[in-house]
């Protein structure tokens, strides 16, 4: 017989349809409402986050970028100052570690294409001095890393840069460093590929007049290790060259290829004369005088067994140059190269194997125009080293050092009678390596000596 009494425990109620919908609801609602809150949250967030990204240092040149685009230079410059401050490289990691911002992002891609994009617009609204600084931040940055070439669009900025600040010397400088990895002219932003920038063409009118084209391609040429027979035709183009040439510091240092190239071709009659047309003065006189050593030590015959830092330091005995060897040269931390990096020195002679910066203090009684540098350089894949010079707090002067043997190059500077700080950069640190070819090549750099010159040229 079967049992018909009911399933439920004395006392309890059988749930009805419509609390069983009720408890359903309930929980959809509570669910909904949790999912909107956590959508809500992240939305905050991320709004919040962003803002807090946006006011960073690393983002400033995209706040300069905007304030330009407003039109508030003011606000422009107030960022650009925080760019030239703000460094890849800075303590404030774990336990005290330095970090490295670079690598949160692809360095070319987020920083290094904004600080070239800045720098056009910069140039554009007629902010040379901004411009500079941010052309060289893209430089050191980019250097951050050992790399065998170099980049054209921030060399040309800071070409562009410092002609636009009258800084003929650095512009032409600049030039010679994108000749050397194989560009015959200087583009303006407009001219720039495979994204043009904007231009302002007043900004450049008196570019190819004191710049000449003519100087650019053929530095590419004598660069590129000439044939024989193409050497007369060098000559007879740097000729024209140094006519076209409106500027002193430009001329000067156009004279200097014309000198060595005729020196090139063992026409060392006309090397001479056109030393002695340059001083203008007793011929006599002229090994004498300080201003003209990296002539002199050019002329210097094969067979001659003189160093460099003892040809220097014969200029160092009378009062119009005042010679120094590196013995106090310090590790100067410029926040963009590997604390690992280290220069060494020996006998007074600083060698520096990658990217790094040195300080010297030293005091000077009489006013500097010129800063000659006794150096070996040794390239990779034919790029030599670069070398910046910076006084005190001054823009930096890049000097391509080309010659594999010991060589003297001259630097434009204004340093005044007093104590001063210079320091010395070894940019381009570079190794290449093709184990096939058994060819391992290592870019590094040798300073011998460096001479403030009281005399002008």
């Amino acid at each position: 017989m079967a049992d018909d009494s009911p399933t439920t425990s004395p006392g309890a109620r059988p749930a009805s349809p419509l609390a069983a919908r009720r408890h359903i609801v309930g929980y959809v609602i509570f669910v909904a409402a949790m999912v909107a809150a956590i959508l809500a949250g992240m939305a905050v967030y991320r709004g919040w986050i962003d803002r807090h990204q946006r006011g960073l240092e690393r983002y400033a040149a995209e706040r300069a970028i905007e304030a330009l685009d407003r039109g508030d230079l003011a606000a422009a410059r107030a960022e650009v100052a925080v760019v030239a401050r703000d460094r890849p490289i800075r303590s404030g990691g774990l336990f005290g570690r330095k970090t490295n911002e670079l690598w949160e992002g692809p360095v070319l891609r987020n920083r290094v294409g904004v600080y070239e994009q800045l720098c056009a617009r910069l140039l554009k609204a007629g902010l040379a001095p901004e411009a500079r600084a941010v052309a060289w931040k893209a430089l050191l940055e980019y250097h951050v890393s050992s790399r065998p070439l170099e980049m054209f669009v921030p060399w040309e900025m800071a070409a562009l840069s410092a002609a636009a600040c009258g800084d003929w010397f650095t512009a032409f400088q600049s030039a010679r460093i994108l000749a050397a990895h194989g560009a015959d002219t200087l583009r303006t932003p407009a001219d720039m590929n495979p994204i043009p920038f904007p231009e302002n063409p007043a900004m450049f009118k008196d570019l190819r007049r004191n710049l000449p084209p003519t100087a650019i391609a053929v530095m590419k040429l004598m660069l590129d290790q000439p044939a024989a027979n193409q050497w007369d035709q060098l000559i007879l183009q740097l000729r024209k060259a140094r006519g076209e040439a409106a500027n002193p510091a430009v001329a000067g240092q156009i004279d200097w290829l014309l000198h060595q190239a005729c020196l090139a071709t063992g026409k060392t009659d006309q090397a001479r004369q056109l030393l002695v047309q340059k001083w203008g003065g007793d011929p006599a006189l002229i090994d004498r005088e300080p201003s003209l050593m990296d002539y002199v030590w050019a002329e210097k015959p094969a067979e001659a067994r003189v160093g460099v830092a003892a040809f220097m330091d014969a200029y160092g005995r009378g009062g119009a140059a005042q010679v120094s060897d590196f013995s106090g040269l310090t590790p100067h931390d410029l926040g963009y190269f590997s604390e690992n990096n280290k220069f060494t020195i020996e006998a007074g002679v600083a060698t520096m194997p990658d990217n790094v910066a040195g300080a010297v203090e030293i005091e000077t009684k009489a006013p500097a125009g010129k800063l000659a540098i006794g150096y070996r350089g040794t390239p990779v894949l034919d790029v030599a080293p670069i070398l910046l010079i910076q006084v005190d707090e001054g823009p930096f002067t890049p000097i391509y050092c080309e010659a594999a043997g010991e060589a003297i190059a001259m630097a434009d500077v204004s340093i005044a009678a007093g104590r001063h700080s210079i320091r010395f950069v070894f940019l381009n640190d570079g190794r290449f390596s093709w184990p096939a070819r058994q060819i391992e090549e290592n870019r590094g750099l040798t300073l011998y000596r460096f001479a403030l010159i009281h005399t002008k040229r």
